[in-house]
C-alpha cells in the first residue's frame, strides 16, 4: 500500500516537473520513486497497510510479483533517459503515466475483492492507451492507441459482466467469501459458469492469449518501443499473476468446469503464435507473437490447479521472461533509434560492430527459446513439470512449440554472428545507460539460469 502511495505521489511531481521545464530531473525523480517503493516492498515495513479494510492484502504473493514489476519498470525508466531525450514537452507526462500504470499493477496484485481488481486493471490500462498513441505524428502509433483503446473497452465491459455474474451467483465480491461459497456449493451454477467464461475472455485479452490476441501485433508494432517493452513485461506480469490468483483462490474446487477451456486457449496460443512468428519480418511483430506464445506456456500453471507450486513457477517464468524481453528491447531500441528500421536485417553483422549488444541479444534470445543454462529454460521446466500430471498432451504440445520457437529466435542470432552487415550500415554509438541495462539484464538471465531457486527462496 505504501508503494502505491509513493508512486502516485511522485507521479504527480513528475507532471509538475514537466510543466516547469525540469527535464533533466524527470528521470532521476522517477528512478528515486521506484527505488523507494522497492525498499518498502522488500523490507516489509508497510505492515500497517497490509490488510486495508479487506480491499488490499500485501502478502508474499503480492510482494513477489510487485518486485518483478518494480525492477522491470526501473530498467525501462533508465532506458527512457535516452529514448525520450528529445521529447521537450511531454517527457514528464510519459514518465508519470508509467508510474500511474504501475500503481494499477500493484493494486491488481494485492486486491482482495473483484472491485479492486477491476479498479487496478483500469488504472493500469488507461495510461497505456495514451502511451500507445503518444507519438502523435506517426500514423502507426495513432492506430495502435485507437486499437488498444477500443479492444480494451470491449474487454472491460466483458470483465464487468463476468464480475456481475459472479456476484449474482454468490452474493459476494470478496475473494475469500466467493471461495467459501464455492466450497459449500452455495451458488447459482448457471450464473457462475457464464461469469467464469467472461472472466477468462477478459483476462485472455489482457495477457494477449489466442484467440483474443489479434490486437497485440499491431499495438506492439505501432507503440513507441519503450512503452512496448513496458506492455510486454509489467502489464503481462500483473495481468497473469492476477488471473492466476483469482482463479486458483476462488475456483479451484470447480476446476473441471474451466480447465479444459484454458487448455484449448493455451494450445491455440502456442501453435498460432509460434507458427505465425516464423513469417514475420518486423522484430517488434515477432516479439508480439513471442509474447502470445509465452502466454500459452504460462496458462499451464492455471490448469495445474496447484497454487503453491504454481505461484513459484510463474514467478520464476515471469522474472526470466521480463529480463530477457527488456534485454532484447534494449538492444533493438538502440539500433532502431540510429537506423530508423525494425526489420531483421538491422542485426546483420552486429557481432562484429558492437559485441556487447550482440552478446546481450544472444543471451535474451536463448532465454526466450528456453535453452539450458538460461533463466528461460528453468522457467519452462518448472511450468511443464507441474502441469504434466494434469494435461500431458498439452505439455507435449508446449515442448514441440518450444522447439519451433527456436527457429525464429535463432534468426536474430544468425543475423548478428553469421551475416555480413550491409555496405551502408552505420556505426552504432553505444549509450552508457543502454550498456548498463544490457549488462544487468544479461547477468540476471545467467544468474537465474544457474541458480533458479534464488528467485523463489527470496519470498517463499
Amino acid at each position: 500500500m505504501v508503494a502505491i502511495i509513493i508512486l502516485a505521489f511522485f507521479g504527480v511531481i513528475l507532471l509538475f516537473a514537466g510543466i516547469f521545464d525540469m527535464r533533466k530531473s524527470i528521470m532521476p525523480i522517477g528512478v528515486l520513486a521506484i527505488l523507494m517503493a522497492l525498499v518498502f516492498t522488500l523490507q516489509d515495513i508497510d505492515g500497517l497497510f497490509n490488510d486495508y479494510t479487506n480491499m488490499f492484502l500485501f502478502d508474499t504473493f503480492a510482494r513477489a510479483f510487485t518486485v518483478v514489476c518494480l525492477v522491470s519498470t526501473l530498467l525501462i525508466f533508465l532506458l527512457g533517459g535516452e529514448f525520450l531525450k528529445d521529447d521537450i514537452h511531454h517527457k514528464g507526462d510519459k514518465y508519470a503515466l508509467m508510474l500511474f500504470a504501475l500503481c494499477g499493477a500493484i493494486t491488481m496484485l494485492s486486491a482482495q475483492n473483484l472491485l479492486m481488481i477491476f479498479l487496478g486493471i483500469e488504472i493500469l490500462s488507461i495510461p497505456l492507451y495514451i502511451l500507445a498513441g503518444s507519438q502523435k505524428d506517426d500514423m502507426h502509433s495513432n492506430e495502435a492507441g485507437m486499437k488498444y483503446f477500443l479492444m480494451g473497452a470491449f474487454a472491460t465491459g466483458i470483465l464487468l459482466f463476468g464480475m456481475a455474474m459472479i456476484y449474482g451467483a454468490t452474493g459476494q465480491i470478496q475473494l475469500s467469501a466467493i471461495w467459501t461459497n464455492v466450497i459449500a456449493d452455495s451458488y447459482n451454477h448457471n450464473l457462475m459458469n457464464v461469469g467464469i467464461i467472461m472472466l477468462i475472455v477478459a483476462f485472455c485479452f489482457k495477457i494477449s492469449a489466442a484467440p483474443f490476441h489479434f490486437w497485440s501485433p499491431d499495438v506492439y508494432d505501432g507503440t513507441p518501443t519503450l512503452f512496448t517493452s513496458f506492455m510486454a513485461t509489467v502489464v503481462k506480469t500483473a495481468a497473469f499473476a492476477t488471473f492466476f490468483k483469482l482463479f486458483l483462490t476462488c475456483f479451484t474446487e470447480i476446476g473441471g468446469q474451466w480447465t479444459t477451456i484454458i487448455a484449448v486457449i493455451a494450445a491455440l496460443s502456442m501453435v498460432l503464435a509460434n507458427v505465425t512468428a516464423i513469417y514475420q519480418r518486423s522484430f517488434k511483430r515477432m516479439m508480439a507473437y513471442s509474447s502470445i506464445s509465452h502466454a500459452g506456456y504460462l496458462l499451464l500453471a492455471l490448469i495445474s490447479l496447484n497454487f503453491k507450486e504454481g505461484q513459484s513457477a510463474i514467478l520464476l517464468y515471469l522474472a526470466a521472461y521480463s529480463m530477457a524481453t527488456i534485454a532484447a528491447f534494449t538492444v533493438f531500441t538502440m539500433i532502431q533509434q540510429q537506423t530508423g528500421r525494425s526489420d531483421f536485417e538491422v542485426f546483420n553483422g552486429l557481432g562484429k560492430r558492437k559485441r556487447l549488444l550482440a552478446v546481450t541479444m544472444t543471451i535474451a534470445m536463448l532465454s526466450l527459446a528456453g535453452i539450458p543454462l538460461t533463466a528461460g529454460f528453468f522457467g519452462k521446466y518448472y511450468l511443464f513439470s507441474i502441469a504434466i500430471h494434469q494435461y500431458m498432451p498439452l505439455v507435449i504440445i508446449a515442448i514441440l512449440n518450444s522447439a519451433i520457437s527456436i527457429y525464429y529466435y535463432f534468426r536474430v542470432i544468425v543475423a548478428m554472428w553469421f551475416k555480413e552487415s550491409e555496405h551502408h550500415a552505420i556505426s552504432l554509438e553505444t549509450s552508457p545507460i543502454y550498456s548498463m541495462v544490457a549488462i544487468v539484464t544479461s547477468m540476471a538471465i545467467i544468474v537465474i539460469g544457474i541458480l533458479p531457486s534464488i528467485v523463489i527462496e527470496l519470498f517463499w
